[in-house]
């Protein structure tokens, strides 16, 4: 994939993830209904299908949890890195969305 370089910042798939997760928590922070209305709740999945995908995303609603995002995706980034170099920066994003659905799927039936 080609992607435009400024000032020495990239835009990667794994950056813009890593936006979106601070930005959605950071909305969510700010607006307490953006965090019920976007993660995933078993009881809600019926009525609230996307939560499912946008969940991803979403981190604890509360400032308390800041280092939660910051170490998650740190960690994603780092880990993004190493595997994005080993198996292709496709493959790495399929592991990760797959991994994820996987994982709510799992916390649905548990």
């Amino acid at each position: 994939m080609s992607y435009q370089r400024t000032g020495g910042f990239q835009l990667t798939p794994v950056t813009a993830i890593i936006g979106l997760c601070a930005m959605l928590s950071i909305m969510s922070w700010l607006v307490p209904e953006t965090y019920k209305y976007l993660s995933l709740r078993p009881d809600k999945l019926v009525e609230q299908p996307w939560t499912i995908v946008t969940s991803i995303f979403m981190h604890a609603p509360l400032w308390r949890y800041v280092y939660h995002l910051v170490a998650n995706m740190w960690m994603l980034y780092l880990y993004s890195k190493g595997l994005s170099g080993f198996i292709g920066e496709r493959k790495m994003l399929a592991v990760f969305f797959v991994g994820a659905l996987l994982g709510n799927a799992l916390y649905v039936l548990i």
